[in-house]
């Protein structure tokens, strides 16, 4: 799903997050991904100073140095991934309809039921989805993203002035599941990803292939090491989320905890503070393994976003 899209989707990402930029082209050749291009820059900001897209000549000059870094030249249009902090998204339930086009303008009218906006002033999607409770009767589940339209605006803006065309704008926590989630869903009918990201991470926990419960939690991993009780905390993060699937979701139990992310630095520590608290297995992923993509950074840890932007295409090379 994407918050708006325009045309057909291409192998590149660009994310703004944080005190940072990274853009990511990938080529599909004889059924394999390599890299095309990749730059990484820093905003001449603080991430807690201000808002990235309230200072468009400020980005507008970063953006150019990163294509400066890529050789002059955009190699695909992109997919633009909007940070945690200025998105939303929930799973809600809506009336069941047949005809999937109708659903964005049923969401529309019960907009203000789940958002603390108007609709008038978001750019959205919504999109159906498998869930446990899903009965099968009058109502559907849905994942919804909302996110205010000048974060959006101004970037694509941004973007139109240095040539990149954006074909579609997408939250950076679906961005960083399915770069987790692989070519092929595990087996296991319910699991639990986290993205230990650098200032922020995520947890989602998917049944089948949908995403059925999204999370942001304040830990990150991308400065010093962390003082050990916020592993400890983290964890507690992860087991409650599990936890919850269990309790909530008509006894449905995760059957695995997959970690990626920043926080790869310190899988040691996670993993022992995860286990400490569960007897879930858990495991540590490379989604750049998980894709099999040649040319992989050997920096390669917090690219999670950036590499799921750019996979939203495959399915159409």
């Amino acid at each position: 799903m994407g918050l708006w899209v325009r045309r057909k989707k291409r192998l590149a990402g660009l994310f703004v997050m944080g005190d940072k930029i990274q853009y990511l082209a990938l080529d599909i050749k004889r059924g394999g991904l390599s890299v095309k291009a990749m730059a990484e820059v820093d905003l001449e900001m603080a991430p807690s100073q201000r808002d990235v897209w309230a200072d468009p000549g400020m980005l507008e000059n970063r953006m150019l140095k990163i294509k400066r870094e890529v050789g002059a030249r955009w190699f695909r249009s992109a997919v633009l991934g909007i940070q945690a902090k200025d998105v939303m998204v929930k799973v809600i339930q809506l009336p069941r309809i047949e005809d999937g086009r109708g659903l964005r303008e049923l969401f529309k009218m019960d907009f203000d039921k789940h958002f603390p906006f108007p609709a008038s002033e978001a750019v959205f999607d919504v999109a159906t989805i498998e869930h446990p409770l899903d009965a099968g009767g009058d109502v559907s589940y849905a994942v919804a993203a909302v996110s205010r339209s000048r974060p959006v605006e101004s970037i694509i803006e941004v973007c139109g002035k240095v040539g990149l065309m954006v074909d579609a704008v997408e939250p950076s926590v679906m961005a960083a599941f399915r770069a987790m989630q692989g070519p092929e869903p595990p087996s296991e009918r319910c699991n639990l990803y986290v993205m230990a990201g650098f200032y922020s991470s995520f947890i989602v926990v998917s049944y089948k292939n949908s995403g059925i419960l999204y999370r942001n939690v304040s830990y990150g991993f991308g400065n010093e090491r962390p003082d050990e009780d916020v592993f400890v905390s983290f964890a507690r993060e992860i087991y409650s989320s599990a936890n919850f699937v269990t309790t909530q979701l008509k006894g449905l139990g995760v059957g695995k905890i997959y970690i990626g992310g920043y926080g790869l630095n310190y899988a040691d520590e996670i993993k022992e503070a995860v286990s400490s608290m569960t007897l879930i297995p858990v495991e540590t992923v490379d989604p750049w393994d998980l894709w099999e993509i040649d040319g992989a950074p050997e920096e390669r840890w917090g690219w999670d976003v950036t590499l799921g932007l750019a996979l939203r295409g495959v399915d159409d090379e």
